[in-house]
């Protein structure tokens, strides 16, 4: 007969498989699926993300502790910390990624290997325009940090010209030169495809499979729940 110790760790295990065989769908379905994230496909294809499951409910200290250890990892660009026990609400959750970026950038000299984006499963969003909609796109089962790293950014960013490029036309070319738009950043692209896939009639489908996603959500985490609050 196993020990309660052992009955726990067993459970612990089984609930955190299930976490990540929920946040699975998701990728698959939302955020690669929809092309939601520029950096998640490349980045698993290679080897070069993780995921992992924090059943602590602080958040900003077990991101401090990921990021100190996946820093010097530079195989690591993107990396997913899901958060299944955290019951903050998503402007909680903003507030706290808000603050726990501000306090590493005091504490960090130079720049920080990661930014971060916060997934929420009722993060609130409009249809209005483009940006307003990204929230839509991470409404993940569970709160979630998306940690991306800089030089992946950069990476993107350096592909594209620049305004520091040398001009040597006169007035009147440079001034054409400035009235060009900017190219547009994959970010900015996939934003704006996605909201006029929104705009056309694909809100709802999106919407369904959200819902979906959730109600696999609730029935895999149901037994492990009942028995910790038992």
């Amino acid at each position: 007969m196993r020990s309660r110790y052992e009955r726990g760790v067993r459970d612990e295990e089984g609930f955190v498989a299930e976490v990540l065989r929920v946040h699975a769908r998701f990728n698959a379905e939302v955020i690669e699926g929809l092309d939601v994230c520029p950096y998640a496909r490349p980045a698993r294809v290679v080897g070069a993300s993780v995921r992992r499951v924090s059943l602590s409910t602080e958040v900003s200290a077990t991101l401090h502790e990921i990021e100190a250890e996946l820093g010097p990892r530079t195989e690591v660009e993107v990396a997913q910390i899901i958060f299944p026990r955290v019951t903050l609400g998503a402007q909680e959750l903003l507030r706290v990624g808000s603050a726990h970026a501000e306090e590493r950038a005091a504490r960090v000299h130079g720049r920080p290997n990661f930014v971060h984006a916060v997934f929420h499963p009722e993060l609130p969003y409009g249809i209005d325009t483009p940006s307003r909609l990204v929230p839509f796109f991470r409404r993940a089962p569970d709160p979630m940090i998306q940690l991306v790293r800089l030089e992946v950014l950069d990476s993107i960013h350096r592909s594209k010209p620049r305004g520091s490029q040398f001009f040597s036309g006169g007035a009147d070319e440079l001034a054409k030169l400035l009235a060009e738009p900017r190219p547009e950043s994959v970010t900015d692209r996939i934003t704006r495809e996605n909201h006029a896939r929104a705009l056309a009639g694909e809100l709802e489908r999106i919407s369904a499979i959200l819902a979906d996603i959730a109600a696999d959500r609730a029935r895999a985490y149901a037994p492990f729940l009942s028995r910790e609050a038992g």
